[in-house]
């Protein structure tokens, strides 16, 4: 009768492992070709549009994030299958340790554990943040990001660091375990849209009409913009010496955001000066015996 339990206990543990395998292998195979259609669908891997010296970077770069993807998760199946083949072992080998002392074996378990732990404690805690940030939707691999002041597209995430390609191509590595305690403004959205502002001072003579006037002028003439609507245009602080101005402007990507600002402030700019409105107002104050020539 005992070699029967112990056949089916056996014959259980098996099938539980077996079930369970293929009920990870199948998450993963759907997560793995629901991240691989999104980045085939990314029209570009690059926080703002430029003209790169190499032709066809768009490609190369989809086709290194579709090949890291794919590493990604084979990492993660070989690592998941390790841990689900030492559980399995441990629980199929249960029956034959009743010859040994429970509390000998908790304390050499107990021991090992701490010494891996203290080991290993900086990879392991990178390696499991990797995964957390695989599965979890904060951000993907082609969304733009500003972190640690650092502004750029999230190019790679490997089991133990993220590479971000910042707006002039440097990368940025940052630790799995940091992109996960640090604030990341994440300007990828979900929308398809963006909010493009301009940040603009005039002196207190300016006609604030006419500032106004010039700035929808100049958001308008940009194909950028996105909507039947104007851009927005608000009075936001009243300063010491000049009047704090913001323009909004709708458009689709955080690239074309950074074009659209550049090319608005850029005609803001001609503008203001074409018509005589002063960005800010100065005084000059000289001491009674300072020369000025």
């Amino acid at each position: 009768m005992e070699k029967i339990d112990d056949f089916l206990y056996f014959a259980a543990v098996i099938a539980a492992g077996m079930g369970g395998w293929f009920l990870l292998t199948t998450i993963l195979t759907r997560t793995e070709r629901k991240r691989a259609a999104r980045i085939q669908r990314l029209k570009r891997f690059e926080p703002l549009r430029s003209e790169a010296p190499q032709k066809n970077h768009t490609e190369d770069s989809r086709d290194q994030a579709l090949e890291s993807l794919g590493y990604r998760f084979s990492i993660i199946r070989r690592t998941l299958l390790s841990v689900l083949v030492l559980v399995w072992l441990g629980l199929a080998s249960a029956p034959f340790l009743d010859g040994f002392s429970t509390g000998l074996i908790s304390v050499f378990g107990a021991a090992g554990a701490v010494l891996v732990g203290i080991a290993a404690r900086p990879f392991l805690e990178n390696v499991i943040a990797g995964y957390v940030v695989t599965f979890s939707k904060q951000f993907r691999t082609g969304d733009t990001i500003l972190l640690d002041e650092q502004y750029g597209t999230i190019e790679d995430i490997t089991p133990t660091h993220t590479i971000i390609k910042l707006w002039d191509w440097r990368r940025y590595v940052v630790p799995n375990s940091s992109m996960l305690t640090k604030e990341v403004i994440n300007y990828s959205n979900r929308e398809n849209l963006i909010w493009a502002k301009i940040q603009f001072y005039v002196s207190y003579q300016s006609d604030m009409k006419l500032v106004r006037e010039v700035a929808i002028q100049a958001g308008r003439k940009s194909h950028l913009l996105v909507g039947d609507d104007d851009p927005k245009f608000w009075i936001m602080e009243m300063e010491k010496e000049s009047i704090q101005c913001w323009l909004a402007m709708w458009t689709h990507t955080p690239a074309d955001a950074w074009n659209l600002k550049v090319e608005v402030a850029g005609r803001i700019i001609e503008e203001l000066a074409a018509r005589g409105i002063r960005t800010h107002s100065y005084e000059l104050h000289t001491s009674p015996g300072a020369r000025t020539s």
